[in-house]
């Protein structure tokens, strides 16, 4: 395991809710000043980290808001249910996605590893000279 791997094992609480609050709060702070008329480069620097690392927040909070108001045979619940919906759905998405990140960090060290082990055989063995 590389050096990376196990710093995100070893704090993945710490990353994991991190990453969740700066993700919701970028989503709350672009809905609020979308309505007051923020400049544009709030929206850049809000939408990278959303489409970067608040991925999971961002797909979450659109497919909420895909099915919300269309449950058939129910009004469109409380604001304050969404809110609370959005916020566990991203925090279960947000786990999800960083243990299948550190996985696939662990999984291609591995790869390179043996790739590089099997480069270094072959050169010993092809490039040495039989004296």
């Amino acid at each position: 395991m590389n050096r990376l791997s196990t710093l995100l094992v070893q704090h993945s609480k710490l990353w994991i809710g991190s990453s969740w609050l700066i993700s919701l709060l970028a989503v709350g702070f672009v809905l609020v000043l979308a309505d007051f008329g923020a400049p544009s480069w709030i929206f850049v620097a809000c939408g990278f980290w959303l489409c970067s690392f608040g991925l999971p927040t961002t797909l979450s909070l659109a497919a909420l808001a895909g099915v919300w108001g269309n449950i058939p045979g129910m009004d469109t619940p409380p604001l304050a249910a969404f809110a609370v919906s959005v916020a566990i759905i991203s925090l279960v998405g947000q786990t999800i996605c960083f243990h299948a990140v550190v996985r696939l960090l662990q999984w291609s060290v591995a790869i390179i590893g043996e790739a590089l082990n099997a480069s270094i055989a072959h050169r010993m063995v092809f490039n040495s000279k039989w004296i």
